[in-house]
């Protein structure tokens, strides 16, 4: 676990992040590769599901 300094701010994303350095991190496709039902970003050393394309709904234009 990462400890950060108590006056360190950190957003959301950071948060939900941080604990995960250094874990196995994967990209997963649900259903049809094709057309997936579903798209996540998953740590494999924990099991859990960091961020899923179906809790954003609208476009993101941005770079990876």
């Amino acid at each position: 676990m990462y400890n950060a300094k108590p006056s360190e701010r950190r957003n959301w994303m950071m948060e939900k992040l941080i604990d995960h350095i250094g874990h196995e991190i994967v990209c997963v496709a649900y259903g049809d590769i094709d057309d997936p039902q579903d798209v996540c970003i998953e740590c494999e050393t924990c099991g859990c599901v960091l961020v899923s394309a179906e809790d954003y709904d609208e476009v993101d234009g941005g770079e990876c």
